[in-house]
């Protein structure tokens, strides 16, 4: 009898045990998915961060690449340090549906089409995650 509760406790601890691993990891997954698009997107490598989106986000990068201007380019250019990202918050929202906290620091934001950018030493941002049909997670953009 007491070999049955001790068999019984012991892979309830090890179900226990294995579920909070598969979540962190899962959660380690979805970190480095935003912080590896964000460090891409905020230092406009848009072909780099297209890999980390879902494929209806590509038409932004499209857009953002598209109206990027010459003293855009000339300010990206003498920038001494690109942006950098501190992930802030993972919200696991459900098995497909992931928000990501993150803090880009020192990059360039563009207001207007055509207009000056402005560097930026800090803003947090909330990117929308979702799995993919292949299992990996992918950033969901609305807009730029």
């Amino acid at each position: 009898m007491r070999n049955v509760v001790f068999f019984h406790i012991f892979t309830s601890l090890a179900l226990i045990i294995s579920a909070c691993d598969s979540h962190e990891q899962e959660k380690g997954e979805i970190g480095k998915t935003a912080e590896d698009f964000a460090i891409a997107y905020f230092n406009y490598d848009f072909t780099r961060a297209s890999k980390f989106a879902t494929d209806d986000s590509r038409k932004w990068f499209e857009f953002e690449a598209s109206n990027i201007s010459e003293e855009n380019i000339r300010q990206l250019r003498e920038m001494e340090k690109g942006a950098t990202a501190e992930l802030k918050g993972i919200n696991v929202v459900n098995d497909s549906t992931a928000r990501v906290h993150i803090r880009i620091n020192n990059f360039l934001a563009v207001d207007s089409i055509g207009g000056f950018g402005r560097i930026v030493d800090e803003k947090t941002f909330v990117l929308q995650l979702q799995r993919s049909g292949e299992g990996t997670w992918k950033v969901r953009m609305e807009g730029p």
